[in-house]
């Protein structure tokens, strides 16, 4: 998962089966039960023949587009199953994934079986082996999407509910972590220690934007290209600007000022530049939970879990 950043789509039905069923529509009635697919249409009257290597989306696009004007076409796939890449897995499916990436020298890992439990009164999970979402961006496929009348859904690219399972994880055990569980224990962390050296990180980026030699002087350098007929000339002008000490450390207090202040809302921490989170006091005051609830705030203040070191989420 990543953050979003567009909308994102997904097929309920894969595309490879609407493209194959389509294949199979324009294919002559004897053709329709077996693999390839063979036309004769308006443009090409069947004088053009064309092979295509492979069932996945790309090759059924192929095979639909040149059948629609009317060219033979073949198709040819060396698994049991088109879609390429475009897997499905449902409760009760058998799955083997190779056991490494060497084409030459893999061979199948254990067979794994699909065992999702499913809730009554709600629709029946799967999980997406291959691509699991279309991008926004991605108009030609949503195109056939719409032409093949295939229902689509929302894809949430991202949510702090999602779970995170790490083999050794923080907590050395393989339990699952909600996500802001994790993400907000890495900001809380790293804004303490920001929020503690704020005047350091203040000063050291000065010096690395400005070029500056001293606390109290900033140097400029601009170059001018001028050309006159054939001739170019560049000049180059310097200048160095000056502020008193005691100007200078006024500015960059009050930068530092800025910075902790940014960093007491990115990683919620406590007036004193703290991380420590807690679900506050009746009336849900004081409250600072991103990290999430070990017992929900109800009429009385929650429990919030406890962050994770930053030692363990070093490791």
């Amino acid at each position: 998962m990543v953050r979003n950043e567009e909308d994102q789509y997904l097929g309920r039905r894969p595309l490879a089966l609407h493209l194959e069923e389509a294949t199979r529509r324009v294919a002559p009635p004897f053709l329709q039960k077996t693999c390839c697919a063979r036309t004769s249409g308006k443009k090409f009257q069947g004088k053009k023949r064309c092979l295509v290597i492979g069932s996945g989306i790309g090759g059924l696009t192929v095979a639909y587009e040149l059948l629609k004007q009317g060219m033979n076409v073949t198709v040819l796939e060396a698994r049991g199953k088109t879609g390429g890449r475009c897997l499905t897995l449902r409760a009760g499916d058998e799955h083997v994934e190779d056991d490494n990436d060497l084409l030459e020298s893999t061979g199948p890992r254990v067979t794994q079986k699909v065992d999702f439990e499913e809730v009554e009164g709600d629709e029946v999970p799967y999980f997406n082996a291959g691509p699991g979402r279309i991008p926004s961006a991605h108009t030609h496929l949503l195109g056939y999407l719409k032409e093949f009348k295939v229902e689509l859904e929302v894809y949430v690219m991202n949510s702090t509910s999602n779970l995170v399972q790490m083999k050794n994880g923080p907590l050395k055990n393989d339990e699952p972590l909600a996500y802001r569980h994790v993400d907000h224990s890495v900001r809380g962390h790293l804004a303490e220690l920001v929020y503690e050296k704020a005047e350091d990180i203040v000063e050291a980026s000065r010096r690395r934007r400005k070029g500056r030699s001293c606390c109290c002087c900033s140097v400029t350098k601009k170059t001018t290209t001028t050309q006159t007929g054939r001739t170019t000339t560049q000049t180059t002008t310097t200048t160095t600007t000056t502020v008193s000490c005691d100007e200078y450390r006024l500015r960059k207090k009050e930068r530092a000022g800025q910075l902790r202040d940014l960093m007491r809302n990115f990683g919620q921490l406590d007036g004193e530049g703290r991380f420590w989170p807690t679900g506050g006091e009746n009336g849900l005051e004081h409250v600072r939970d991103r990290v999430g609830y070990a017992k929900p705030p109800g009429v009385d203040a929650g429990q919030t879990l406890d962050f994770l070191s930053l030692e363990a989420l070093l490791e």
